[in-house]
């Protein structure tokens, strides 16, 4: 994957998901999301709002090095149901995806950063797809306009969550690459992220169902942000209900 200035990015939503994320310049980042059933132990997407983004020592929002989601313990995904996309990031970039297989495609976004550079350039705006890999999803970005750049990120599971259900719930880490300005003018900064992901189902099995509802009747959603000099997590607890 070339890095490129025009914006660092994240993958918010993964499981069976609708999601909007926005970062707003100068406060801390927040997560506001839930699963698309209140129900345990059932199919479900998620719907994810990341908001904030903390200004640095030159006043300008920092850019983030890497974003953890930790989703509620006991939910499952299932990578090894949708047909994966497990070729390079190079390739996906150089074929504008074409290369994956068509089922392998989880959803559809767009996303957007800040450069600072000026009102003629920001924001700077891309068109988002996401498909399903062995380890977790490949983010194709492709740029809209004279500015966007087209790139790869790449989010990952780890832990035992990823096709189980875990004591500590399943995490997706994605690492935000730099994307330098020109002229050494700083770095672009995440501004909004938007992507859809819609509950996906094959031969009788689905990529995401939402963990077991527990006694207190609350998931809890988890994101960790990873900047130069602070780590930040915020969370975010939806009501839920049936099968624990």
């Amino acid at each position: 994957m070339r890095k490129r200035f025009a914006i660092g990015c994240i993958s918010a939503a993964v499981v069976g998901v609708s999601a909007t994320a926005v970062l707003a310049q100068g406060t801390n980042p927040t997560i506001d999301g839930r699963a698309t059933t209140s129900k345990g132990r059932a199919p479900t997407g998620l719907i994810t709002h990341l908001a904030g983004a903390p200004n640095g020592p030159d006043g300008r929002p920092m850019a983030v090095r890497k974003v953890t989601l930790v989703f509620p313990p006991g939910t499952k995904i299932n990578t090894r149901v949708p047909a994966q996309c497990n070729v390079s990031a190079a390739k996906i970039q150089q074929t504008l995806g074409k290369v994956c297989p068509k089922a392998s495609r989880l959803g559809v976004g767009s996303a957007q950063a800040f450069t600072g550079l000026g009102p003629q350039v920001d924001p700077v705006g891309e068109k988002v797809t996401a498909f399903n890999s062995r380890r977790g999803i490949q983010l194709l970005f492709v740029g809209e306009g004279t500015v966007g750049q087209t790139f790869v990120v790449t989010g990952r599971f780890i832990g035992a969550g990823v096709a189980r259900a875990s004591a500590a719930g399943p995490r997706l880490v994605t690492n935000v690459p730099r994307f330098p300005l020109p002229g050494g003018a700083g770095e672009a900064a995440l501004t909004k992220f938007d992507l859809t992901v819609k509950p996906y189902k094959r031969h009788g099995r689905s990529y995401a169902i939402s963990p077991p509802c527990p006694k207190s009747h609350t998931w809890t959603l988890k994101a960790i942000f990873t900047y130069d000099d602070r780590e930040i997590t915020a969370s975010k607890s939806q009501h839920c209900t049936g099968n624990r």
